[in-house]
């Protein structure tokens, strides 16, 4: 409340201050009217005139700041080159003096869409810089207006009766008040903008004169609508003031200038670019120019040189400053210009490209072959001035092709005597033949040939003529050899002796009475042979003047006679060749009937052999079969001994007369191919079972080797496949005492190459297969020499191998017949010592279905109880199936486990073998059987069964 108080206090204090004072100055001022004598009328005069001395003032400052801004901003724009800075500092100026919200430069184009190209705008107003527009909707409604330069004011846009879609404009850029002003160009300024190649000057300034009709003011034609210059004020309406509309006119007119400055600036600069690109380019062609290797030359249309290029100057031997000004008839001379150039120069005068060659002889590079081009020269009005000229110096292209165009002439010349020569193999008919066409071809009047031989005296008789004329005939005359040394020099050389007057010959002149007698005046003579061996003689007589034989002439008579000597030797040839064949044929036929007798023969030998076979084979199995018996009755060692060795020798036997039959229906062709579904695999696997015992007991390994891609099932004959196996892997084995055996099966499957492609598009695209079967043994191996002998029937490696190993030598030899008869081949690859590879290849072999789960096993054979079997050995394996029931069985029953029965099988399968126990293989075939088919309702009870195997074993020991 105090210090209320005390404000209170404090302001009515002041306040009667003031009113003091006040009192005070109005006692002044009526002391001073009454002393001054001032009346209300002076006094109203008084303050009216300094109001209008004050108003006078302020006009005069608003007008010298709108001059400084007007010349601020046209010095900035004249002084400024760029467009942009033009319009950046233009709107910057203006807003700061008209102290709007945002001015902007509006550019529009020809399809009257526009874009704000320039703004300058206070914090408080968004910047709409960028801002583009399809059409402004105040265009239409202006757009009078604007080409005749006026401006447009809208002090208030609810107030201005703008258009719907006007209004909605402003409100979007939240304008309320706006001034528009154009910015105008003449149509001639902005063709250059368009067309920078027109230099046409003008003044800017004319395109606002307004007295058309003074010749100092040129008519120019109505200006061109660039833009908008727009203040905008967006806060409140205001009202533009006419200085305000008439400074921003004047700026859009120095804007329009400072754009068309710098348009033309533009311009120039690019003509510049242009003109520096083009004087580049113009120093590119001149370096191309100079650098050419053809002769270049500016011909003008009155036939003067105006310009030359180093190599035309080395053409002319003359330097340019010679050349140039010159006329063609000056450079090349009158005859040369008036009858091979002019015509052509015309001809490119009126427009044509003209290209022709000519030969021309220069006096310093002397005669070339030219290959000239003439191009029609056109100014930029379209008009010919001249004719730019290219030579090119083709003489040594034209040399060659004249060259290459004789020689295909000689050579066709000589292919069509060959071929008349060749078109027979008579002798005679040849030597006619040749002395008619080589006397056609060069155009003498005689041309004969002369059969040579040199034992026992040299002759040259002439057997063939060809005569043109009525002359005397050289048939019937034979030229000496002896003595005469035209004819030693003619056999002694290849080429051609040429006389071309006979006259003057130093060798023909002992011969001077033939050559009168026979009317010849030049000679061509060449002998003909093949591998230095001489077989005639060709001469050319020219009998009506003497002749120059030339080069090209002689070329080609020497190869005409060569063609012809080889012609003679392939006749002869052919001669003996007919001969021959008649003799050969002789002897083949007799040799036929001997090899059909000899077929004959071997069909009726291997019939017997087949026949007589079936009959031994009979009586022998009954011999093995009592053997067999009477090895249970006989006990005395001795008479023991004697019946195994006749069961030894039966076998022997019985195995030779299976291989002879086996043999001789091959031979004989009664042996067929059964082709079936065959696994593979399990072939392979049988293979492997048979032979595990006779492996074991020789203490080695028999070892198999699948691949992966070979298939499980194939089209095959398995008995043949299977004989053929047992053969190789059981001479492996027979060979081998330490080491191992080893089967590998291969598969290869490819496409037809290119050769078979056609036969393979047919099969639709089949691919070819390979099956490979290879059995390696590291046995005691073959000799090289031996190794295409062992394939021979009878034939064995050794003789005292055979002694030791035994055999019939036809293994084998049916083995490779089978495989040639199953389509395959046999290969043997050996080292002596190390061991042998046979391998076996069986191409384009069929795939098939097999049935795995359903397949038959292979059938084990009866064994035999040895003479030791009832002693030591059986109870070696009783003790052996004990341990196994007490220890492995026990457990077996109980966990049932795939993996350990198929082991407890191979264990009992091993001792079978072993020790030659037929109960013990029944009974592992059985367990074996019902493992491969998961027979799981009998296998429990078959493994139980397997303790009455030991006793059984147990009740036969004891009844022995």
């Amino acid at each position: 409340m105090q210090k209320l108080e005390r404000f209170v206090v404090a302001t009515l204090g002041k306040i009667q201050s003031i009113a003091t004072r006040l009192l005070r100055i109005n006692t002044g001022i009526q002391d001073y009217l009454v002393k001054e004598q001032l009346t209300s009328q002076k006094l109203h005069y008084a303050v009216s005139t300094v109001w209008y001395r004050a108003a006078l003032h302020s006009q005069l400052c608003d007008s010298r700041e709108r001059e400084r801004l007007f010349g601020t901003i046209a010095l900035r724009i004249r002084q400024s080159s760029k467009r942009q800075t033009i319009l950046n500092t233009t709107v910057e100026e203006v807003r700061q003096f008209l102290r709007c919200d945002r001015v902007v430069v509006f550019q529009l184009s020809p399809d009257l869409s526009g874009e704000v190209v320039a703004a300058s705008v206070t914090q408080d107003w968004p910047s709409i810089l960028g801002w583009k527009m399809e059409k402004p909707c105040f265009y239409d409604s202006s757009k009078d207006h604007f080409l005749q330069g006026q401006a447009r004011a809208i002090d208030d846009i609810y107030q201005a009766n703008l258009s719907d879609c006007n209004l909605q404009f402003h409100e979007e850029l939240q304008i309320r008040a706006s001034l528009i002003v154009p910015i105008l160009l003449t149509p001639d300024r902005e063709r250059d903008q368009e067309d920078e190649g027109d230099k046409e000057e003008f003044m800017l300034s004319e395109y606002y004169k307004t007295s058309p009709s003074s010749p100092r003011y040129p008519i120019t034609p109505s200006p061109k609508l660039w833009g908008l210059l727009i203040a905008h004020q967006c806060a409140t309406p205001r009202n533009w003031h006419n200085q305000e509309v008439e400074l921003i006119g004047d700026l859009a007119i120095q804007i329009a200038i400072g754009i068309q400055q710098a348009l033309l600036l533009e311009q120039v600069q690019q003509e510049n670019r242009e003109r520096r690109k083009t004087e580049a380019t113009l120093a590119v062609y001149k370096k191309i120019v100079s650098s050419s290797q053809e002769a270049i030359s500016f011909v003008d249309h009155h036939y003067i040189y105006r310009a030359v290029n180093p190599i035309c100057e080395q053409r002319f031997g003359l330097p340019s400053t010679k050349i140039v000004g010159c006329s063609l008839a000056e450079i090349l001379g009158e005859n040369i210009f008036t009858t091979t150039v002019k015509p052509y120069l015309d001809r490119a005068l009126l427009g044509e490209k003209v290209h022709y060659e000519h030969w021309f002889n220069f006096e310093q590079a002397g005669q070339k072959f030219i290959q000239v081009s003439y191009y029609p020269y056109y100014e930029s009005s379209g008009i010919i001035s001249g004719v730019v000229v290219s030579t090119s110096d083709i003489t040594q292209r034209k040399l060659v092709e004249e060259a290459l165009e004789h020689q295909l002439l000689h050579t066709r010349l000589l292919q069509q005597i060959t071929e008349q020569i060749r078109k027979t193999l008579d002798t005679q008919e040849i030597f006619e033949t040749a002395a008619l066409k080589i006397g056609r071809a060069f155009g003498v009047n005689r041309c004969i040939i002369h059969n040579y031989t040199a034992a026992p005296v040299p002759r040259m008789p002439v057997v063939a003529e060809y005569l043109a004329g009525d002359l005397v005939s050289f048939l019937g005359e034979e030229i000496p050899v002896e003595g005469n040394f035209h004819a030693q020099q003619v056999l002694s050389q290849e080429e051609a002796v040429v006389s071309n007057n006979v006259k003057e010959d130093p060798l023909l002149q002992p011969f001077d009475h033939l050559c009168q007698r026979f009317q010849i005046k030049s000679m061509l003579a060449v002998r003909t042979s093949y591998q230095e061996q001489i077989n005639g003689v060709i001469g050319l007589h020219q009998c009506d003047h003497y002749r120059q034989w030339t080069p090209e002439e002689i070329v080609l008579f020497e190869a005409v006679a060569a063609q012809l000597g080889i012609a003679l030797v392939q006749a002869q040839l052919l001669e003996r060749e007919k001969q021959q064949r008649y003799q050969l044929q002789h002897q083949n036929q007799a040799l036929e009937q001997a090899t059909q007798v000899a077929q004959a023969a071997n069909r009726a030998k291997s019939e017997f052999l087949a026949n007589m076979s079936h009959e031994i084979r009979t009586p022998m199995n009954a011999i093995l079969g009592f053997c067999e018996l009477l090895q249970k009755c006989v006990t005395e060692p001795r008479q023991k001994s004697y019946v195994q060795s006749i069961s030894s020798s039966g076998n022997t036997l019985l195995a030779l007369i299976n291989d002879i039959l086996d043999l001789s229906k091959i031979e004989a062709g009664k042996l067929e191919v059964d082709y079936a579904s065959l696994n593979l695999r399990l072939l392979i696997k049988e293979i492997q079972q048979i032979f595990s015992q006779q492996v074991s007991s020789k203490n080695l390994t028999l070892l198999t080797d699948i691949q992966e891609t070979v298939p499980t099932g194939i089209l095959f004959d398995g008995v043949r496949l299977r004989q053929i196996l047992f053969n190789l892997v059981g001479n492996a084995l027979k060979f081998t005492e330490n080491g191992h055996i080893k089967i590998s099966v291969s598969w290869q499957e490819r496409l037809a190459d290119k050769k078979n492609k056609e036969d393979s598009e047919k099969s639709s695209l089949a691919p070819q297969t390979l099956l490979t079967i290879a059995i390696e043994d590291t046995g005691i191996g073959i000799n090289v020499e031996q190794q295409q002998q062992i394939f021979k029937a009878f034939v064995q490696n050794e003789g005292s191998i055979n002694r030791k190993y035994g055999g019939t030598g036809l293994g084998l030899t049916i083995t490779q017949r089978l495989t040639r008869l199953l389509g395959g081949t046999i290969e043997v690859k050996s080292q002596f010592g190390k061991g042998s590879t046979f391998t076996l290849n069986f191409p384009q072999v069929s795939l098939a279905k097999v049935e795995t789960l359903e397949v038959e096993l292979v059938e084990i054979k009866q064994i035999e109880p040895a003479e030791e079997f009832e002693g030591e050995r059986l109870l070696e394996l009783l003790e052996k199936l004990r341990i196994e029931e007490e220890t492995f069985w026990s457990q077996l029953q109980i966990t049932m486990k795939r993996r350990e029965i198929r082991a407890f099988a191979q264990r009992l399968n091993q001792w079978a073998y072993e020790h030659q126990c037929q109960i013990l293989l029944e009974y592992v075939t059985r367990l074996d059987n019902q493992l491969k088919v998961f027979d799981w309702e009998h296998l429990p009870e078959t493994l139980q069964h397997f303790p009455q195997v030991r006793k059984a074993l147990e009740r036969n020991r004891l009844n022995y």
